[in-house]
Formats: C-alpha cells, structure tokens, sequence
C-alpha cells in the first residue's frame, strides 16, 4: 500500500504552494510528512488542521519535554506509527 503524499509541487496552487512553506517552516527538521502532504491537497482542512496542532503542541501550560512525552504516550497508546 502506497502512502499519499499530497499533491507534486508542480501539481501545486498557489494557496498550497503558501501552505506547504508555512508548514516546511515550522518543521525544519523534518518537513512535509506524516499527514502534512494529504492535508495540502485540501486547504479548507489544511489551514484549521495547522492552527489546532500548532495550538495543541506550542501554546499550553506544558514544557516541551511535557508535550514531548504526552506526544509519545499518545502514540504509543493508539500504536501510531
């Protein structure tokens, strides 16, 4: 089974084409993978999705090693890949 990875640059609009940077630029480490590709395919879901990850992992009371950990636990409770 093939993964999608969203659209091919080529493929891209404009407004994913902005998508893709913003997200490229909040990962630099590991960019565009994991959901990221599919949800730039559709930027009604891209955007909001965006904001709720970025609110969900940077703007709460926990450190990073926190968010960190309750990353990993979650993952590992659900057997995320």
């Amino acid at each position: 089974l093939v993964r999608y990875n969203g659209p091919s640059e080529e493929e891209m609009t404009e407004e994913q084409r902005e998508i893709r940077d913003a997200i490229v630029a909040s990962r630099p480490r590991t960019g565009i993978n994991g959901p990221f590709g599919p949800w730039i395919s559709v930027p009604c879901i891209a955007k909001p999705a965006q904001s709720l990850g970025r609110a969900c992992r940077y703007e709460t009371s926990l450190s990073f090693e926190e968010s960190e950990l309750v990353i990993l636990l979650t993952g590992a409770k659900f057997k995320s890949e």
